[in-house]
C-alpha cells in the first residue's frame, strides 16, 4: 500500500488502521484536517486498493462540493478501480 497521496492540492498520508471496525460499512475513512486516509489493516490487498480508491472519489467530491450520493460513489470507485486494474500502464502514460 501507498504511504502517501496527492489530491487537489491535498498532501494525505494512508495509514493502515488495524484498529478499524471491520464490517462492510467501515473499511476506510479520511481527514482533510488531520491531513490522512485510514485503511484498515488486515483485509485482502485488493479490498484496501477499492477502499482507497473509494475514499480518493469522496475527497474530490467533498473538495468540489459534487453532492455525490454515497451509492454513486462506490459505484464510480469500483468502476476507477477496475479500469486501473486492467491498464496498469495507464497510470504511468498519464504521468508522463
Amino acid at each position: 500500500m501507498i504511504d502517501r497521496v496527492y489530491v487537489c492540492g491535498q498532501d494525505l498520508e494512508v495509514i493502515e488502521e488495524p484498529n478499524m471496525q471491520h464490517t462492510k460499512q467501515l473499511l476506510g475513512r479520511y481527514d482533510l484536517l488531520q491531513g490522512h486516509i485510514l485503511i484498515t489493516d488486515g483485509i485482502a490487498r485488493h479490498i484496501q486498493e477499492q477502499t482507497l480508491v473509494h475514499e480518493l472519489v469522496e475527497i474530490v467530491d467533498c473538495l468540489f462540493e459534487l453532492d455525490i450520493p454515497h451509492d454513486k460513489i462506490t459505484t464510480l470507485a469500483v468502476a476507477v478501480y477496475m479500469v486501473i486494474k486492467d491498464n496498469p500502464h495507464l497510470m504511468e502514460e498519464i504521468a508522463k
